[in-house]
Order: C-alpha cells, then sequence, then structure tokens
C-alpha cells in the first residue's frame, strides 16, 4: 500500500506542474502553512495531498485548504475580552413642574381655567342638584302681638308732647346741673331715665331732679325723633 503511495505521490507533482497555470506558477506559497490535522490512522494528509496535486503543502494560489474528510477546522479565535465596565445606573427622572399659566397659577387654583375644563353635563348635574334642594316659602300673614293696647309708656309721652324740647312748661325748684348730671349717670339710656321720670310722678312732679328746666323730658331725652317717625 505505501509502495503505491509513494509512486502515486511521485507522479502527481509531475501531472501538476504540466496542467498547472501560470499565474498559479508565479504566486509566492505562504511563510507559514497551517499544520494538517491529525486523522484516523492511515490516512493521507492534507499537506501530501496538496502537495502531490498542487505542488504546494496549502493547495492553490488562492491560499485556501484541502483536508480531507478526518480534518477537523479549530474555532476561529477572537482576540475581544468582555467588558469590565460596569452599567450606569439609572438616574431618576426630575420632577415636572405643574402645568400653569403665563402668571405661575396652577390650573388647579385658576379660576378661569376649572370653569372651561367643566362639561356641560357636570353643569346641568349641578344645576338639577341644585334645583332639587330649593325650597320655595311662601308668604303668610303677620303675626299680632300678643297685646297690641299695650305700648311704650316713653314713646306714647313723645308722640303727645305738645311742647318743643327745651320749652318750659313745669315749675322746678333752682336747678342744680351737677346734681342733674350725677342722677342721670344711674340709668343705661336717655329712655330708660324719661320711663323712670314718668313713674316717679313727671311730668309734673320730678323728685329724682332729672328734669331741671321743666319741659317734661329727663336728661338728655329728645321727643324730634319719635314726633318724625309718626308724621
Amino acid at each position: 500500500m505505501r509502495a503505491k503511495v509513494a509512486v502515486l505521490l511521485a507522479v502527481l507533482p509531475v501531472l501538476a506542474a504540466c496542467g498547472q497555470p501560470a499565474y498559479l506558477a508565479d504566486a509566492p506559497p505562504p511563510a507559514d502553512p497551517a499544520p494538517a490535522a491529525t486523522g484516523a490512522p492511515g490516512a493521507i494528509s492534507s499537506t501530501e495531498l496538496n502537495t502531490a496535486l498542487f505542488g504546494t503543502p496549502t493547495g492553490p494560489a488562492t491560499g485556501m485548504s484541502t483536508g480531507t474528510a478526518n480534518l477537523s477546522q479549530p474555532a476561529p479565535a477572537t482576540n475581544s475580552a468582555p467588558s469590565a465596565v460596569a452599567p450606569a445606573a439609572p438616574q431618576p427622572a426630575a420632577p415636572q413642574p405643574e402645568e400653569g399659566n403665563a402668571l405661575g397659577i396652577s390650573n388647579t387654583q385658576d379660576f378661569k381655567t376649572v370653569t372651561a375644563n367643566e362639561t356641560i353635563e357636570q353643569n346641568k348635574a349641578r344645576i338639577e342638584a341644585n334645583k332639587a334642594a330649593y325650597q320655595q316659602i311662601e308668604p303668610t300673614a303677620l303675626p299680632a302681638r300678643p297685646d297690641a293696647s299695650k305700648t311704650s309708656t316713653v314713646v306714647d309721652y313723645a308722640l303727645s308732647a305738645t311742647n318743643a324740647l327745651g320749652q318750659q312748661v313745669y315749675d322746678r325748684p333752682a336747678p342744680k346741673p351737677d346734681t342733674t348730671a350725677a342722677n342721670c349717670l344711674n340709668y343705661t339710656s336717655e329712655e330708660a331715665a324719661q320711663e323712670a321720670f314718668l313713674k316717679a310722678g313727671g311730668p309734673k312732679r320730678d323728685p329724682k331732679r332729672l328734669d331741671p328746666d321743666g319741659d317734661g323730658f329727663a336728661c338728655k331725652f329728645d321727643p324730634t325723633p319719635f314726633q318724625k317717625a309718626a308724621g
């Protein structure tokens, strides 16, 4: 078997040289031929086969190697290394400012914006709710006074007086302004002083010394507003 292979290897270079094109004969062989992979025992290596057929251990000038069925091609090596840079942590999104108008007023606080955003259905529902809560009260007659015959003594006297304020009608002893001023301080109002004056015998008598000028009006009581109101 090996003798036949030796004869074949001796004849093949001659055939390869005769049939090889000129452009292939001029191509320089590669500097470092790739090592042939080891196959099964007794198999012809790719280097021997390429040398016998093409005159070069790597085959044609194209540089492509033709192997046998028992040759194995190693996986191409890669020079890339895994990146050691850690991925950047995600940054939190910046808070978005609340939408507002040109004056910086929030839409939720802007009356015009809130009014414009309300729909017709919302307004209609609000109107119906207001109608349901609306109550109309029918007018009734005014209630009668418990005792219409009773009126204020002060008012009755002011309306019945015929003299003007300060006009003397009744005799009084010599007036004492200081005594009158002190006595008037005992009452919370001019009407209260006039009522006490009438109950004590006025206007004809003045035991409390409240009417020093004798016009029938105690302290600073003035009947004019009552008279004008009565017409």
